[in-house]
């Protein structure tokens, strides 16, 4: 394992000159010399240091378990207030939610990687804070295709899509970064940055949902992720599968599988040992008919005709009985604070946005209203 550690150079000059002055106008003036002004938590997090240090797997395999160790060190003698630890994650690796952190941490994740936000809050002098983040490498990427023998003809093109190969510069070896700064955006410590490296000739079973052709979302589930399967089936068809566990509705703990269909991740919501539900809550998996991630309310509405809305998984959904078996989650943002007549499909705005998807069973026929079917 290797370490990076940083500090900031304390303010010393400036200090003892402010000392001084007060020293010196306290005997001029012949008064007690008046207690010091309370300092801002931005003024006193710049004037108090804190030290970084990051470890990272020393050459893992391919799709292998290991832990990213973040250690934050307050050596100042005042304590250091609201500290937010951001730990970004270099894509392909997959970072899943579970880490040592008193809070789960917040994930967002785009094309470059993913980002972990941590509240660390308040480190008081001479505190050590120590997180660790659970990671696990991808699937051993597939070979590229021999060339043919002389005199023979070139294999046959498949007719699936594959997922697009990974850059050079990503496909061993993954960047991490860590940065610490507080609530108002103030640095606390130098941004430290290391990278995994994958073993060299890892000897890796290739195959994995990671590698999966044409993923599409359907009632069904999306590529060899299924609604209804066992664990033991699903974990033997994505080798990469990694457990989680999430606070639920009414105090209760959610447990799945975080996978990899196609690359893109996705959560197996799992209940008595098989899966009840896929949750979809990034770009890139759609449906037959294009609606995904980032898809508008309007889209749905013109392709898939009637539109249901409820409540589900704390947020607003929407479902249509031409789509059965996937509900559609809205924009979290934009259905903040919304009654529970807003609920009403009619009144959803066509530009609210698609946050999430789920895959599950259940019936798919809207609440009936009065003078009215549930179709």
């Amino acid at each position: 394992m290797r370490m990076r550690t940083s500090r900031r150079a304390a303010f010393r000059g400036m200090t003892i000159g402010a000392c001084a002055a007060l020293a010196l106008g306290g005997c001029r003036d012949k008064k007690p010399t008046p207690p010091p002004s309370k300092v801002p938590a931005a003024q006193q997090a710049a004037a108090t240091p804190l030290d970084l240090t990051l470890r990272v797997p020393l050459q893992p395999p391919w799709n292998a378990e290991d832990t990213i160790t973040v250690t934050v060190q307050n050596p100042g003698q005042a304590p250091v207030v609201d500290a937010v630890l951001e730990l970004f994650v270099q894509a392909p690796l997959a970072a899943p939610a579970d880490s040592s952190a008193a809070t789960r941490p917040q994930a967002a994740a785009d094309a470059a990687g993913t980002t972990l936000t941590f509240a660390i809050g308040t480190v008081a002098a001479g505190q050590t804070v120590q997180l660790r983040q659970g990671i696990r490498t991808p699937p051993a990427p597939a070979p590229p295709a021999a060339p043919p023998a002389s005199g023979q003809p070139p294999a046959p093109r498949p007719t699936t899509r594959r997922p697009a190969p990974v850059p050079a510069d990503t496909m061993t070896r993954f960047a991490i970064r860590a940065t610490l700064s507080a609530r108002g955006g103030t640095q606390l410590a130098p941004v430290v940055v290391d990278t995994v490296r994958i073993r060299p000739r890892s000897e890796v079973t290739i195959g994995g949902c990671g590698n999966a052709g044409d993923v599409v979302v359907t009632r069904y589930g999306l590529g060899p992720v299924r609604v209804g399967m066992p664990l033991d089936a699903l974990k033997a068809a994505c080798p990469e599968a990694r457990d989680t566990t999430w606070g639920g509705q009414e105090g209760m703990t959610e447990t799945g599988l975080v996978v990899m269909p196609g690359g893109r991740r996705v959560v197996a919501v799992t209940v008595d040992g098989a899966v009840q539900r896929i949750l979809i809550d990034q770009p890139g998996l759609k449906t037959a008919g294009g609606a995904g991630v980032g898809s508008q309310v309007g889209e749905l509405r013109t392709r898939l005709g009637k539109m249901c809305a409820g409540a589900g998984e704390g947020r607003v959904a929407v479902w249509f009985p031409n789509a059965p078996g996937i509900s559609f989650g809205l924009d979290t943002a934009a259905t903040k604070g919304w009654p529970p007549a807003r609920m009403d499909p009619d009144s959803v705005p066509d530009t609210v946005a698609i946050g999430s998807m789920w895959v599950r069973r259940g019936s798919d026929d809207c609440p009936a209203r009065p003078g009215e079917s549930t179709r």
